[in-house]
């Protein structure tokens, strides 16, 4: 029999060990990481969270520098998958506000403040194979970020990549270019 304390304190300890990761990292004089921090910041993405040294030159998918990294940690109690559907529905974590919102209001809170950042998910749950993040590559396997090039491939919103661009853009009521970056 699960208790319903469990649960919570398997996120928690998930969380825990995602942060130590990161911590550990301060011990490399190497790794370019300045602070790490935990539940601070932007709402929704603020589990964790990664300052990077302003001279050290980390960058993101596009070459821009990266000022800090921003992690959502989600523990689910049993091992499954997820849709890129599944990221625009609040339901999915519990929450009020979906991951796709609270990654756009992170990320545009940082853009205020004079920051580059880059947001995380961090979860035991898989893409689902069926889905398009999967079945059309859209993620990169050695950084774990968006394929943004074969995202916007010029595809039609009927097309499987196109399906996932149309979704994302209707829920959060962006155009391409927004969407894109």
């Amino acid at each position: 029999m699960t208790f319903p304390s469990e649960p919570v304190h398997d996120g928690f300890a998930f969380q825990a060990r995602i942060f130590w990761l990161k911590a550990a990292s301060l011990l490399n004089l190497n790794s370019h990481i300045v602070r790490v921090g935990f539940e601070d910041g932007p709402s929704g993405f603020d589990d964790i969270w990664v300052e990077y040294d302003a001279r050290s030159g980390v960058q993101d998918q596009f070459g821009q520098r990266i000022d800090i990294e921003r992690f959502q940690c989600k523990w689910h109690v049993n091992l499954g998958f997820f849709t890129h559907e599944q990221l625009t529905d609040p339901g999915y974590i519990g929450a009020q506000r979906s991951l796709l919102q609270r990654a756009r209001d992170a990320l545009e809170a940082d853009r205020i403040d004079g920051r580059h950042s880059i947001v995380n998910l961090t979860t035991n749950h898989r893409i689902d194979e069926s889905d398009p993040l999967f079945k059309r590559s859209l993620i990169r396997t050695t950084r774990h970020t968006l394929h943004l090039d074969r995202l916007f491939d010029g595809s039609t919103d009927g097309s499987l990549t196109g399906q996932v661009r149309k979704c994302w853009r209707d829920h959060l009521g962006m155009d391409d270019e927004q969407l894109g970056g």
